[in-house]
């Protein structure tokens, strides 16, 4: 059970979930109609909120802001790195991050990952390629922890493609219930 004070930690502020809403969901939006997110989305929202929480926090604030940027950003870059996403992901879960805290930013960083597993899953199934798109995540893993082994990218032409940033809404909609009802994820990231 979350303790009253682990639970104001995890449940942003209205301030901060409005400007949430409007960022997630205008990401997702652009993701959708140009398969991407547009910097000028995210990047203002981080810059604001790194002057807000300090501005409303003080140093507790900044530090806030900063480990939920980092929270964010960290696990993203090594998926862009992988090149199973683009760096405006990366740029939106540091700016949800930045907002929040960095247990908000984990909360929906693992319901996005669940949630884009599931549209993946949805894809390959309608098209049918189930096992070619396995096998190219797999040899792209190995490629990447195997010392030696030629890099060798999968053909971007038929690979399916998941608009993140949807899964990033979802997910930062999900972890809002998930804080508030005090869910499997909250309760199990941040328990004291």
């Amino acid at each position: 059970m979350l303790s009253a004070m682990a639970f104001t930690e995890v449940m942003p502020g209205a301030w901060a979930l409005a400007i949430l809403a409007a960022l997630v969901i205008a990401s997702a939006i652009a993701d959708l109609v140009v398969g991407r997110v547009p910097n000028a989305i995210t990047l203002p929202v981080i810059v604001a909120a790194l002057v807000l929480q300090p501005t409303l926090h003080g140093n507790s604030g900044l530090w806030q802001a900063l480990g939920g940027l980092a929270a964010g950003a960290v696990p993203m870059l090594v998926c862009w790195r992988l090149g199973g996403i683009g760096g405006g992901d990366v740029k939106l879960m540091a700016a949800v991050g930045a907002l929040t805290s960095w247990q908000f930013a984990l909360g929906t960083l693992v319901w996005a990952l669940l949630l884009s597993a599931l549209m993946a899953v949805v894809v390959m199934i309608r098209r049918r390629i189930v096992r070619r798109t396995l096998g190219r995540v797999g040899w792209s893993l190995l490629t990447a922890v195997v010392p030696g082994v030629k890099r060798q990218w999968p053909e971007q032409t038929d690979s399916p493609k998941i608009p993140f940033a949807v899964a990033i809404c979802l997910g930062a909609a999900a972890a809002v219930l998930d804080a508030w009802l005090r869910g499997p994820i909250s309760s199990g990231l941040w328990t004291s």
